[in-house]
Parts: structure tokens; sequence; C-alpha cells
């Protein structure tokens, strides 16, 4: 068979958190793998409040270009405070451009943030945006009408248009981006399981749909800082299969940490094993109590994560 036509080749964005990125394998039949978010793609993270939604979009987004810009249109309520810790912990040191959202006397229609947004997906230098949250969305007419005013489907035709949108931007940018759209669930009413709000066309549009919950952990938990765990399981991966699970370990203050994430990876994959008293053993290396790790990633000491992070590269390497 021959494929004729042009078509941008849908790469992979490298998380660097090991169990989300293999979450996302995708083993083609032609033997190739691939690891990773897919790129040039809508990706939904979704989940109950406080589950770190929004910081683990921070970090996705800031490992696209550490220099690039990140559109952020937050209609939920934003700690700018918050990003000049958050960002960085995927490296990024580039720019967050945050869309305005107007005064308290002149608020902008919520709409016409998300197209500023969506915009901003045709501008080169911007490698990815989020939109935070779409339970926060307010269509005009809501917005000027009164309470108890039936708006029944106006939201989610809202967000099918701007899901179109940005679909055919993403498609047709010059360099590889993602959106991330920040989403809660809902109790299906009269059925089992839930849904998303939004409609059906922002979720169809969609590529990776990624359902996100706080874990208890008793590491964690013996600590008096709001330090927490959340785990996360692929609800829908066009480019690739469904249902993986991953593990995200959250620094209190900071969001996202890696080392902290890749201690309890290689905890699963008995790369490390944990021995009384909270002591971490990587093979013959003694990495200290897990309480230390978490003042090392606290005080900005990375190095001492290193060898975590060969291991698990190592491990990928056997595996593929």
């Amino acid at each position: 068979m021959k494929i004729e036509g042009d078509y941008p080749e849908r790469g992979r964005l490298k998380t660097g958190l090991f169990s989300l990125d293999q979450s996302l394998r995708w083993v083609r039949p032609n033997g190739k793998i691939s690891v990773g978010v897919p790129l040039r793609n809508i990706v939904i993270l979704y989940g109950k409040r406080h589950c770190g939604k929004s910081s683990l979009a921070y970090y996705l987004a800031g490992r696209h270009r550490v220099d690039g810009t990140v559109s952020l249109c937050d209609i939920e309520g934003l700690d700018i405070d918050y990003l000049h810790y958050a960002f960085p912990q995927s490296g990024f040191d580039g720019v967050i451009r945050i869309i305005p959202e107007g005064t308290r006397k002149e608020p902008r229609m919520h709409h016409d943030m998300l197209n500023d947004m969506v915009d901003d997906l045709d501008t080169p230098e911007v490698s990815a945006a989020i939109f935070d949250s779409v339970s926060a969305y307010v269509p005009s007419t809501e917005h000027s009408g009164d309470v108890g005013e039936a708006f029944v489907g106006k939201r989610a035709k809202d967000m099918a248009q701007i899901a179109r949108r940005a679909t055919q931007r993403l498609r047709s940018a010059e360099e590889d981006k993602n959106l991330y759209i920040i989403n809660h669930p809902y109790q299906r009413i009269g059925g089992h399981g839930h849904t998303i709000a939004g409609g059906d066309v922002m979720g169809n549009l969609a590529g990776t749909m990624i359902y996100m919950w706080r874990k208890d952990s008793q590491l964690i938990a013996s600590r008096p800082d709001d330090h927490f765990m959340a785990e996360g399981k692929i609800e829908k991966n066009r480019y690739g299969g469904k249902g993986g699970s991953f593990k995200v370990v959250y620094l209190a203050g900071h969001g996202v940490h890696r080392g902290l994430t890749s201690i309890y990876d290689a905890m699963d994959l008995d790369i490390i094993t944990k021995k009384k008293g909270g002591y971490m053993s990587l093979g013959d290396v003694s990495l200290g109590r897990f309480s230390s790790l978490i003042d090392a990633a606290s005080a900005g000491e990375e190095d001492v994560f290193n060898p975590v992070y060969e291991a698990l590269d190592k491990y990928e390497k056997e595996m593929t």
C-alpha cells in the first residue's frame, strides 16, 4: 500500500515521569514503540478537587520547550506566586502569557478569553496552552441572565467550537504543541460512572483523557507538610491503548516533583527497596530515609535523584 499526501508526523512528549510516559505507551504493528504524551493534541486532565490536575498541566506545558511561551487561560482562580514554583519543576524558564480577564468593573466574557488562547496556538513562540477550567466557564447568555433561567447546552456548544478551532490550529502549527484542558467529573444522572462538563464534542476531539485522584501514601502521610501523591488512569488515548495507570508525587508549594515521583516508580518496579525505618536502597547504594529525600527536594537538591533517573532509563532501554 502507498499513502500519498503531506501530513505532519505526530511526535511524543517525554515527560520525565516514568509511569506516566509508560502509561501512554504505544507498541505499533511494525514493532516501533512510542512513549509519552502525543503531540498536536488536546489533553483533558480531570478529577476531583485538589488532586493535582492544574499542577500536572503546568509541568507538562513547561516540558514542551524550556524557553517557550505558555498561554494560560485561567477562569477558575489563579495563584500567580505558585506559578513561580510549579513551572520550573519541569525545567521551564520561558514566558507564561496570562490571558487577561479584564477588571472587576468590566470583566471579559469567558469566550473572548478562550478565543485569545486558541489564537495563541497560531503564534510560533507559544509552545503549549492551558485552559483551567471547563467547570468554571460562564456562557455570555448566562453571564447576563438571571439566576434560575435555563441555559441548557450553551456551555457545551461553546466548548465544541473551541475544541474544533483548537484542533485545526494544533494540526496546522509549524511546531508541535498541545492544549491542556482542566475538567471535573460529574455523576451520571440515572446511570453508572461519571461524565465531564463541556459536552461530547470536546471529549471526542481530545486525543488524550486522563482521570486523576488522590492516593493515600504512608510514607508521605508521615510528614506534617501537605505533600501528597496522586494516581491517574488513561481513559482515552487515540494514539495508543487506554487503561494505563501512573503515579505523581507533589511537593507542597512546588507542584509535581520528578525526583520523588521517580522514587515511587522505582519502588513499584522493585528497582528501589524500602527497608525498615523508611530507608531506601538502590541495589547496594543507600539513598537514605524517604523523609531526607523530601527535605532534599524541598531544598532544591536534585543531584540525589540522579541515580534513580539512571536506573529507570536503564530499565526502559531493557524493556525495548
